[in-house]
């Protein structure tokens, strides 16, 4: 759900990129909230509203910029602008292609600089003993065997 939010918040930033897993919790989300409210349309609006699936209309179109950029941020992960959107446009092909894309594992970092949501950055400053305490580190390790000695058999 952190990875949902996280998105929204992120809604008109189209630089960086985005993994899979917070990519697909979106996805599962917004559909199953989408699926919600097109049964609300059916059964409830659908006698009262002027206009059928009034509700499912602003559903997508409050919901097209934040899936537009979550979609970027996700091919620039794959290592791929933003404009591959555009295959979507051919029919069939479109679709599947982008599917295979956005399931697509990360790749190394380049241009598109990946580390985005999902990842871990890790400042140059970061100190674990102070985040996590002192007593944290302090693990006793047994003495490595010396030459000729043999360790504890397992």
């Amino acid at each position: 759900m952190k990875s949902y939010i996280d998105i929204w918040k992120h809604s008109f930033d189209f630089r960086g990129s985005l993994a899979r897993r917070p990519f697909w919790t979106y996805v599962s989300i917004t559909l199953w909230l989408y699926i919600g409210v097109a049964a609300i349309d059916v059964f409830v609006l659908n006698q009262i509203a002027p206009f059928p699936f009034l509700l499912t209309a602003i559903f997508s179109a409050v919901n097209f910029i934040p899936g537009l950029s979550a979609m970027v941020r996700r091919l620039h992960d794959t290592s791929r602008s933003g404009w591959w959107l555009l295959v979507m446009l051919f029919p069939v092909v479109g679709q599947i292609l982008m599917i295979t894309y956005l399931v697509q594992r990360t790749t190394a970092e380049d241009e598109y600089d990946n580390r985005g949501i999902g990842s871990v950055e890790v400042d140059d400053d970061f100190d674990p003993e102070e985040v996590y305490g002192k007593e944290f580190w302090n693990v006793e390790e047994e003495p490595a065997p010396e030459d000729g000695e043999e360790g504890e058999a397992l």
